[in-house]
């Protein structure tokens, strides 16, 4: 399962009312791509790499994508591109979907053993 790097940029693209051939805009997606990743790596320990350009999937679970996309959408918004939604109510449902992220991730590992496992 995975991703779609090209679709989440034109969805992107929708929210921020940006052209997709916009090269300012695609740098900036990447750069908030790349800081929302960063993201849900120190808050969940999932890493999903950052793709290289548009064409490349993320190798992660599409359960992820609210995660990312509000990710990318906050840090957008942050950089000062156009968003409808005020940037506190952005701010919250960020951290709202990175509490979710980090709750499916713990669900997929599994809790045997990890807590309250004492070692010889």
């Amino acid at each position: 399962m995975a991703i779609s790097t090209q679709l989440l940029f034109e969805r992107m693209c929708q929210v921020m009312a940006q052209g997709a051939s916009n090269p300012n805009f695609q740098t900036a997606y990447f750069q908030c791509l790349a800081i929302g990743l960063q993201d849900i790596a120190s808050r969940t320990g999932k890493s999903i790499s950052v793709p290289s350009d548009l064409s490349q999937d993320m190798d992660a679970d599409p359960k992820y994508t609210p995660v990312i996309e509000s990710g990318i959408s906050f840090y957008l918004a942050d950089m000062g591109y156009k968003n409808d939604d005020v940037t506190e109510k952005i701010r919250g449902r960020y951290y709202d979907q990175l509490r979710t992220a980090q709750m499916l991730y713990q669900k997929d590992q599994g809790m045997v053993g990890k807590l309250g496992d004492l070692t010889e």
